[in-house]
């Protein structure tokens, strides 16, 4: 195994690997693909409720959501 550090972020790769003993060479292995893009999620809607202190923020995942494990909700309030 090997540790490949200092990916770049938002960047999509392609790995394989091969042997070599001394002049010899083998095939490169079947590539494996990585990408540490973060997509943005879709459709950020806001519901409000009978209750004017509450709303619910409703979203469509991204197409490639397989890593997502949270999310952070951002918000503060505004000088009228």
């Amino acid at each position: 195994s090997y540790l490949i550090e200092n990916l770049k972020p938002l960047t999509n790769y392609e790995f394989a690997v091969r042997t070599i003993d001394g002049d010899l060479e083998s095939d490169y292995s079947m590539a494996i693909e990585y990408s540490n893009v973060i997509y943005p999620i879709k459709q950020l809607n806001m519901i409000t409720n009978n209750d004017p202190s509450k709303v619910t923020l409703t979203w469509q995942l991204p197409d490639d959501a397989s890593g997502i494990r949270s999310f952070n909700i951002y918000y503060n309030e505004q000088d009228e």
